[in-house]
């Protein structure tokens, strides 16, 4: 009797059970590039209210001054509020002029000397140099502190960097990292610049009654 030859298994039935091979997923420098234009938007946005808020602190600066100029007898009250509001639009335009410094580093000068004082207070060896942030072949500082006056220099590394996809994804990688301290940042002092711009706009309309009342 002829024996029945064993049935052939269809791989393409994929049985319950069966186990996939994992299939290895490579750096993809496009997704990267992606999120780094994310966080850069959020940077023009940020610049945006903090412009948006310098105009306004200069308004109010003027509607102020128009208000008070002509107050030869201002007494307690106006002057106590005028200063206030005065108080409070400087407050505004600082902040605003802080959100748009320019940083070069990501840590700053003062948290480099205070992460040295920290590890001073807690008998831990600090570096006799504040640790610099990471050479970044896309950062326009580094480009131009390592590669200044060797632009052929730069133009192999770049080269070298663009055909290795892992070596760029990192790359990207630390510019977004820094580029969205640097939006953390405008967002927080644009923040307290419109806190103090929502003060002053309240002392003003205060001002504004008082100027009215002795009128």
């Amino acid at each position: 009797m002829a024996e029945t030859p064993p049935a052939e298994h269809d791989s393409s039935s994929n049985p319950a059970g069966a186990i996939e091979p994992e299939v290895p997923i490579g750096a993809e420098p496009d997704q990267a590039w992606k999120a780094l234009s994310l966080v850069n938007d959020w940077i023009k946005h940020a610049d945006a209210k903090v412009g948006a808020s310098l105009a306004v602190s200069g308004v109010i600066a003027v509607m102020l001054y128009n208000l008070v100029k002509d107050q030869h007898q201002p007494g307690c009250a106006l002057n106590l509020f005028t200063v206030l509001c005065a108080a409070a639009v400087v407050l505004a335009g600082g902040s605003a002029a802080l959100a748009l410094m320019p940083r070069l580093t990501i840590a700053s000068k003062w948290e480099q000397r205070a992460v040295r004082r920290a590890a001073k207070a807690a008998d831990v060896v600090a570096p006799e140099e504040p640790q610099e942030d990471p050479i970044n072949l896309l950062f326009f500082s580094n480009i131009a502190k390592e590669y200044d006056g060797d632009g052929p220099s730069y133009v192999e590394v770049l080269r070298s960097l663009t055909s290795d996809p892992e070596r760029l994804t990192r790359q990207i990688a630390h510019q977004v990292h820094a580029n969205a301290t640097v939006a953390h940042r405008k967002f927080t002092w644009a923040d307290r610049a419109i806190r103090s711009l929502v003060v002053a706009l309240a002392l003003l309309g205060v001002v504004a009654i008082i100027v009215g009342l002795r009128a």
